[in-house]
């Protein structure tokens, strides 16, 4: 199932001469498959690329900070605007998805250690 969710995400790849490139876009849409990616600055297709995604919080609570995550895929499709000759974004498909150093949570101040009761959503 795709989720229409529009967050900022970075990306990097070699592109066919070896070189490193990277970019900035916005997600239209994540997966748990993969994501389509936003942008004028898009890999080749069938190549491999790194998402750097940050999804806010929907909670105001300070126990729970932005999810960090890192996407390893393969660009399966590029979109293009033919006429005008330029790119809109791309597909990724997931190969290995990372957690971010924070893990997506962070312990409350006086309570290191200590088990938090289950969250109710």
């Amino acid at each position: 199932m795709r989720y229409p969710l529009r967050i900022l995400v970075g990306y990097r790849w070699r592109d066919s001469h070896g070189a490193k490139r990277g970019g900035k876009g916005w997600t239209r849409n994540l997966s748990e498959e993969g994501a389509f990616v936003q942008t004028r600055d898009c890999p080749a297709e069938h190549e491999d690329v790194d998402l750097f995604l940050r999804i806010p919080s929907l909670r105001t609570s300070s126990i729970v900070s932005a999810m960090r995550m890192t996407m390893e895929g393969r660009v399966v499709r590029v979109e293009r605007n033919t006429e005008q000759g330029i790119d809109l974004g791309f597909a990724v498909q997931k190969r290995r998805t990372v957690s971010g150093d924070d893990g997506g949570t962070q312990e409350p101040a006086g309570t290191r250690g200590r088990t938090l009761p289950p969250r109710v959503n």
